[in-house]
């Protein structure tokens, strides 16, 4: 699919943030000189061939009280198909991804704790007849999914991580999550789908706005498949980095474009690497580039690279709010 200028435009606002308003689209076609009718017109041909994938909430498990943790694998190659499938069938795992590596085989899995999150690790490798490390966040830098399409909305971008632990969410505003997760429909009055007379639009968006507000949702909008937008390029950088080190490092990372996410996370036996870089471009050598100049500044010698080979893609979970 070609895209025109204007669905380049609307792809690239879109996945930032939905106005919330009452009618967001037509708000949004505001912003790029169009009317409501042929924004709708344009997110629904995207939505069809396949440019977005989803339009609706993504959430912040930590801050729901959620455990979470990267999962790295060595599978042989006759049994990657039959784990791939094990695995994207499993509840509470995602962003399976195959790399180029000894350790080729990496998703996330969550739990309600770190306890339920390790015994699920365990079972899963006896199913699978396979050793799973996992590697917990110690803390997080940069967690975002934002691809530069024309580079127009890259000053509207929000690269903070949000909070790392539980917020206290009122039973009002627990029960609107509930009620929003899924995929959103594709019309005018969006927000009116989550009104009642007990909660009128207004409130739906001024509750909205304050969970944004503090990080329990990262995003209301759309996500994008970064391949028929010329994102051909996908790696994993694990490097070795001193711990009175680790923040310098990690917060310089972060301001890189092509970087989706920075974690200092912890290490296995074998596998001595602390810091985590997923980097997406349009071309290897981007990544490459971004790598050397990070490694060259820091005098970064202890490092591997990991370039993606496949992507499961599933669903997003949707959560128990307690």
């Amino acid at each position: 699919m070609i895209l025109s200028p204007f669905d380049k435009q609307l792809c690239e606002q879109v996945q930032l943030a939905l106005p919330l308003a009452e009618r967001p689209f037509a708000t949004l076609g505001a912003s790029l000189e169009a009317d409501e009718d042929k924004v709708l017109f344009r997110m629904q041909t995207l939505l069809k061939e396949g440019v977005i994938t989803r339009l609706g909430l993504q959430l912040n498990p930590l801050a729901l009280g959620r455990a979470v943790t990267l999962v790295a694998s060595s599978v042989p190659e006759e049994q990657i198909h039959w784990a791939t499938e094990i695995l994207n069938s499993q509840e509470w795992s995602s962003d399976l991804t195959l790399r180029d590596h000894h350790y080729n085989l990496w998703f996330q899995l969550e739990g309600p704790d770190m306890k339920e999150v390790e015994r699920t690790l365990a079972e899963l490798g006896a199913q699978c007849s396979l050793g799973f490390h996992s590697l917990p966040a110690l803390w997080t830098f940069k967690d975002q999914d934002y691809l530069a399409i024309t580079g127009q909305a890259r000053a509207s971008l929000n690269t903070r991580p949000g909070p790392q632990s539980k917020v206290d969410l009122s039973e009002e505003e627990k029960q609107l999550l509930r009620d929003m997760q899924g995929d959103w429909p594709l019309r005018g009055r969006l927000f009116d789908a989550w009104a009642t007379p007990q909660r009128p639009v207004g409130k739906v968006l001024s509750l909205t706005q304050g969970l944004l507000d503090r990080g329990v949702i990262r995003r209301c909008g759309a996500q994008l498949n970064p391949r028929p937008l010329g994102y051909q390029a996908q790696a994993l950088w694990a490097c070795r980095i001193p711990d009175h080190a680790i923040e310098e490092v990690g917060l310089y990372t972060a301001g890189f474009g092509c970087v989706r996410s920075v974690h200092h996370r912890q290490a296995f036996a074998d596998w001595r690497y602390n810091l985590y870089v997923t980097l997406q471009a349009r071309r290897s050598d981007e990544i490459q580039q971004t790598t050397q100049q990070i490694g060259q500044h820091f005098g970064i010698r202890i490092h591997e690279h990991l370039p993606m080979i496949q992507a499961f893609s599933r669903g997003p979970n949707r959560y128990p709010i307690q």
